[in-house]
This record gives C-alpha cells, sequence and structure tokens, in this order.
C-alpha cells in the first residue's frame, strides 16, 4: 500500500505500537525524540531508506516521533510482509541480523558487568568483514586517527589540541559530574554533558577493519550523525566507514554541541 503525507503530517508518533513498516519513495521525513516542550531532532530519512524497521523486527514501541517535512509518499508494510520481503532480500536479511546481534551484544556486556569476575566482550566485535571469515582486531589504530572539538562547546571539555586515537576500538560518550565512575564502563573519551543530556554513557565507538575506521552508534537516545549520514535505531543504519581525511561527527542530534573532527 502507497500512502501519500503532506508536509508536516505524523507518520507515527513516540510510544505508538511498530506495526508496520515504511519505505520512503519520495520526500524526507524528520525523525524527532520528544523532549516536553524542547523537541530533539535527530535527522532525516529521504528518499529510498526504510523508515521504523528495528521497531518491527524487535516488537518495541516507536522510540521516536516521524513527520513529513515535504510532501512524502511511502510504501508501507505491515509486519508479516516486510518479514516476507527480507526473507526474499539477503542483503537486507544481513543488515537486519547484524543490527540485532549489535544490540544483543550490548546487552550481553551489560549483564556481564554486574557479574564479578567477567569479562565484557568486546564492542567491535560484530563489525563486518568485507573479506569474509572473522574479523581481525589489532588492538591499536592502523592508521593515524585524532579528534578535536568542532564546536566551541565541545572545546571547551576536551581542549584544542588534537586527540591522538591509540588503541581500537575506541569509546566517546557522556560521564556523570561529581560521581564515581566504573572504571570497567567508563568511555576512553568522557565528557561532562549537563542535564538535559545530549550523550548517552556510551554513544559512538570507533573501531577497525582491515585497516579501515568504521563509526558505529551505540544504541544511544538520541543518534549521531557522521558525514550527513544519520546512524542509530531510528535510521537505516547503525555504522559507517570514515574516509581519509576531515570527517565530522555529531553526536545527539540535530543542533547538538558535541561536534567531533575525526582525521583519518
Amino acid at each position: 500500500m502507497t500512502r501519500e503525507y503532506p508536509a508536516g503530517a505524523a507518520l507515527f508518533q513516540e510510544g505508538d505500537p511498530s506495526d508496520v513498516v515504511y519505505l520512503i519513495r519520495s520526500g524526507t521525513v524528520a525523525v524527532i525524540k520528544e523532549r516536553g516542550d524542547s523537541p530533539v531532532l535527530l535527522g532525516r530519512v529521504r528518499t529510498g531508506e526504510f523508515l521504523g524497521e528495528m521497531g518491527v523486527v524487535e516488537g518495541l514501541p516507536r522510540s521516536a516521533t516521524a513527520r513529513a517535512e515535504t510532501a512524502v509518499s511511502a510504501d508501507i508494510f505491515g509486519s508479516n510482509e516486510f518479514l516476507e520481503l527480507v526473507a526474499a532480500d539477503s542483503d537486507l536479511a544481513l543488515n537486519l541480523i547484524r543490527r540485532l546481534s549489535i544490540r544483543l551484544r550490548k546487552v550481553d556486556n551489560r549483564v556481564a558487568q554486574l557479574l564479578p569476575g567477567s569479562e565484557p566482550v568486546p564492542a567491535a566485535i560484530d563489525a563486518p568483514n568485507p573479506a569474509g571469515g572473522e574479523t581481525e582486531w589489532s588492538g591499536v589504530a592502523p592508521v593515524p586517527v585524532t579528534i578535536r572539538g568542532g564546536s566551541y562547546a565541545l572545546q571547551m571539555y576536551i581542549g584544542t589540541d588534537p586527540i591522538k586515537v591509540g588503541k581500537m576500538p575506541f569509546t566517546v560518550g557522556r560521564v556523570p559530574e561529581g560521581l564515581a565512575v566504573d572504571k570497567d564502563a567508563e568511555p576512553d573519551l568522557g565528557i561532562l554533558d549537563p542535564e538535559p543530556h545530549r550523550l548517552s554513557p556510551a554513544h559512538f565507538i570507533l573501531f577497525e577493519d582491515h585497516k579501515r575506521i568504521f563509526v558505529r552508534d551505540c544504541n544511544s537516545e538520541l543518534g549521531t550523525v557522521v558525514n550527513d549520514r544519520n546512524l542509530g535505531r531510528d535510521f537505516p543504519i547503525d555504522q559507517i566507514a570514515l574516509t581519509p581525511g576531515e570527517n565530522t561527527i555529531i553526536a545527539g542530534g540535530d543542533g547538538s554541541p558535541y561536534k567531533f573532527l575525526i582525521e583519518v
């Protein structure tokens, strides 16, 4: 079934049941996190991209609101229709399996942190291996990688000098102010993010695979934007490779002060 939405119309609201999946045929959809009188624009879903598929696969309510930013035409698939589509499309199936595996790995790590003597599984273990077989992890960055603050607000927290990334994986996230931090759960680059929080405790992670550097959103609440591509649970992908040279990463939705410049 195809449906047309005028600009400003809601495709679904945060908290609604996840009972259908949208394939955007034309137009742009804004994905918004409701925060009282101050909603946060997380990003946009554009022509050719799916919207709402992870909620259907996981059976969870909508985690954000989707609103037509322009006039939108979308194909709508019921849960069973979408699963049949997945069964017939190996690339789509692989992407969903990988995303579910990453989320399951994160849950396993949380459980492991609660059990004495347990060792967390490396967060980057589920990265794609373009050569096939098991992924190799060196534990060090294969090429020089540095992080700088791309906004005045971020420079206030991390300074103006480049931060050298000497190990992989490398996690960026929020640390609580004035409280003891569990060293095993502390991000490699921790930022004091006052309320209302834009950063999640583990927001995004840098990892390497076959001498390429990837960024993965760690199922954060407000998502991550990498070179104008939206990553996260409300968008079609969770991770993307960085390009040689300078890359821009914005953590915490549109207008977030946490803009990182990552040089590869």
